[in-house]
């Protein structure tokens, strides 16, 4: 697993999307981690379809990475 702040270009997912997809190649790449407005760590991404977003760091998840919170099955040892 990454510490925050994950490195720039490194590619992640929305926590929102589990997507098999997403999952395996993420959907964003990370531009620059922001401080966002409370305070919090905040990543500055370009998605997929060439849009930019700031997603909070806890919905921010490098490829790879189980789910959070939900009961889904996620072999450590898939090929991805």
């Amino acid at each position: 697993m990454l510490d925050h702040p994950y490195p720039e270009g490194t590619r992640v997912r929305h926590a929102g999307d589990d997507s098999v997809g997403a999952r395996a190649a993420g959907t964003a790449r990370i531009l620059e981690p922001v401080t966002g407005m409370n305070g919090d760590l905040d990543y500055k991404v370009r998605t997929d379809t060439g849009g930019e977003a700031t997603w909070p760091a806890y919905f921010t998840i490098p490829v790879g990475e189980p789910p959070v919170g939900r009961n889904v099955e996620f072999s450590a040892t898939a090929q991805v």
